[in-house]
């Protein structure tokens, strides 16, 4: 709907636009953040769409409750609307020759009927940010790394010949005067570029901050891309390029998607052998260094709420975040994510060497085996454990999987 707004008819580019669906984000089990940034460009094209017909007071009133919409779904769609609409607005009235500003400040009067999820967010979250952590500002490492997991999904050299296929279409689409771009959503490229290098890897607690609008950069990017000017001969061959890029991305993410659910099908025979409202306590290893494909074992725990109504350690808590609180205290310090996450004893060794003991460096299978609460918990699953671990004589082994155990804890023995 973008991009038929801008050119009037959907080019040949969208195609390169859609495997960005599935990027990093949505891999990652971001869904209500897919959604809300999936809606903020449908009514990123209705803003353009009312405000080319001059239907401004529609617009204005229509866009009060879209906003709250998006800002319910998640926060990163009501920001990325109000930004990509800051843009189109930016251009529409620079070209109406007005002073610079003069289009600043329509620009900004233009954007109040967005600003009514701020005044929620004030009374709402603003109260928690103390207690949450955001951080990661300006590194160029973590920047880097975000701009080539932007694909990322199964195999590394694919997911990143994929990236670079389109990162090339955008670069030479906007040097070669044959191709024409969209103005509007060349600087709402500009704009979203420069806040991903503003914005920290960490926002109120809220990991990937940063690299989760890297699809959307990408998505715009090719998006603005319209016609080969005069080349009848050219767009069919731009055409082509395009819609094979998009069905051979397409049957590799599906292959990838086809193997996991495999994969999670599996593993999550666990279940079986937890009974009703089981109290699970999940170890997951986490791999050191970290390995390209996603890691989507690292909440699978999360299924023995919704099949079994147990409870699992898994579950992550921001203040502000979320209107469900994990209140098992019993559980502590195995309560909430990251306390899932174990580690070899090489990454633990590693991480305390350079905390110098100043933060947590993670557990061993092995230690958290040792000190996890007994009467808290009724099962113990491992998922793709990593290191060398020997189970203490309280759990008893109830299922055994390629790369999962469940072990039952025996009240008997540890008392």
């Amino acid at each position: 709907c973008v991009a038929k707004q801008v050119h009037g008819r959907f080019p040949p580019s969208t195609a390169l636009a859609i495997p960005f669906i599935y990027g990093f984000p949505f891999g990652q089990g971001f869904i209500n953040f897919s959604l809300a940034t999936g809606l903020s460009l449908l009514s990123f094209a209705y803003w353009m769409k009312l405000t080319a017909r001059g239907a401004n007071v529609a617009r204005s009133i229509l866009f009060v409750p879209i906003s709250c919409l998006l800002w319910l779904t998640h926060i990163f769609g009501w920001a990325i609307l109000s930004l990509l609409a800051f843009s189109y607005q930016l251009v529409v009235l620079s070209k109406q020759n007005k002073k610079p500003t003069d289009v600043v400040f329509q620009t900004i009067k233009s954007l109040i009927p967005l600003s009514l999820p701020m005044i929620l967010l004030t009374y709402d979250g603003f109260h928690n940010i103390g207690l949450t952590y955001t951080g990661g500002f300006f590194n160029p490492i973590t920047k880097a790394d975000s701009l080539i997991n932007v694909l990322r999904d199964r195999w590394m050299l694919w997911d990143c010949f994929s990236l670079a296929c389109v990162f090339v279409a955008i670069w030479v689409a906007y040097r070669d005067k044959k191709f024409t771009c969209s103005n509007e959503l060349m600087v709402a490229v500009g704009i979203l570029a420069f806040t991903f290098v503003l914005l920290p890897s960490v926002i109120f607690g809220s990991a990937f901050a940063d690299t989760r609008i890297l699809p959307h950069i990408f998505i715009i990017g090719v998006l603005s891309i319209g016609r080969v000017a005069k080349f009848e001969g050219d767009n069919r061959q731009f055409a082509f390029i395009c819609a094979l890029f998009l069905i051979v991305r397409i049957a590799g993410t599906s292959v990838s998607y086809f193997i996991a659910d495999g994969v999670s099908r599996e593993r999550l025979t666990a279940l079986n052998y937890f009974s009703p409202g089981a109290r699970v306590l999940n170890l997951t290893g986490d791999a050191c260094p970290r390995e390209w494909e996603l890691p989507r074992h690292a909440h699978l725990g999360s299924f023995v709420v919704i099949r079994r109504g147990g409870f699992s350690n898994d579950q992550f808590t921001l203040p502000g975040a979320q209107l469900l609180r994990v209140k098992y205290a019993a559980a502590i310090p195995f309560q909430t994510d990251p306390s899932m996450f174990v580690y070899s004893q090489e990454c633990v060794a590693k991480a305390r060497r350079q905390s110098n003991g100043d933060q947590p460096a993670g557990l061993t299978i092995a230690e958290a085996l040792r000190v996890f609460p007994r009467e808290a918990f009724d099962y113990v699953w491992i998922l793709k454990p990593v290191g060398v671990y020997s189970p203490p004589p309280d759990l008893v082994q109830l299922w055994l999987g390629k790369d999962s155990i469940v072990f039952g804890v025996s009240r008997r023995k540890a008392r």
